[in-house]
């Protein structure tokens, strides 16, 4: 997958159910670490709230799936969220819902309606997008070569650079599109020199296999991680 379903924004709406009222609110977020603290923020903001559960989806490839009832009864708040996410494509969002208890209950099919609907109006306001698969990577290579290396660096607008030593060997940590590195690749004229990369780049990706395991709430969770490998030029 080089591409993938998103969001470009943030995006909320709300209704009411039997003076019960619902806030949901979509994300873009990039890494569980980003939609962990989107998700705090969210608790500390309606911290008056009776619940706010959430799920999330991140990673385009194998991606790391996440959801929470967080205090209503099992299966009634984060996997119809989550369900929502899925059911769009969606890759790197996290929803959060909010409920104000209105004093009435919604029982077990209520609650479940009434997430999905939350969840699913959050998502229609958002503006979908089409995005990269991005990378990270490291390259090693001699001073002389750091022009070179540069330029072809610059020759897309989505590569980031995310630490650099110069010395007499450089380093350089890089975030990319996923196809932009195959790209780096090609354009060696070493052919034995792109074999190299590549292997490289393939092993570590294996090597970064998506496992599954529980958390200690017992709620689902798989993970995966963002391949990332060292190239080196002669």
């Amino acid at each position: 997958m080089s591409t993938y379903l998103t969001i470009a924004e943030p995006a909320a709406a709300k209704f009411t159910e039997k003076m019960s009222r619902f806030l949901a609110f979509a994300y873009p977020a990039e890494s569980v670490e980003q939609a962990k603290a989107l998700m705090a923020d969210l608790q500390r903001q309606y911290c008056d709230a009776r619940h706010v559960c959430w799920a999330w989806v991140i990673g385009p490839e194998n991606p790391q799936t996440y959801s929470t009832d967080n205090g209503e009864p099992s299966g009634t708040a984060g996997r119809p969220i989550l369900g929502q996410i899925n059911s769009r494509g969606l890759r790197n969002v996290v929803v959060g819902v909010v409920r104000y208890f209105g004093g009435i209950k919604l029982g077990t099919p209520g609650l479940i309606a009434a997430y999905k609907l939350a969840a699913a109006m959050a998502l229609d306001e958002a503006r979908i997008i089409q995005a990269e698969e991005m990378t990270e990577i490291t390259l090693s290579f001699p001073y002389a070569d750091l022009n070179r290396v540069m330029q072809q660096i610059k020759q897309t607008p989505s590569a980031t650079i995310l630490d650099r030593n110069f010395d007499n060997t450089c380093t350089l940590r890089l975030r990319l599109p996923l196809l932009f590195l195959f790209f780096l690749l090609s354009s060696s004229s070493s052919s034995s020199f792109f074999f190299f990369l590549l292997l490289h780049f393939l092993v570590s990706f294996y090597l970064n296999t998506p496992t599954i395991s529980r958390d200690k709430d017992s709620e689902e969770q798989t993970g995966g991680a963002m391949p990332k490998c060292i190239l080196s030029f002669p």
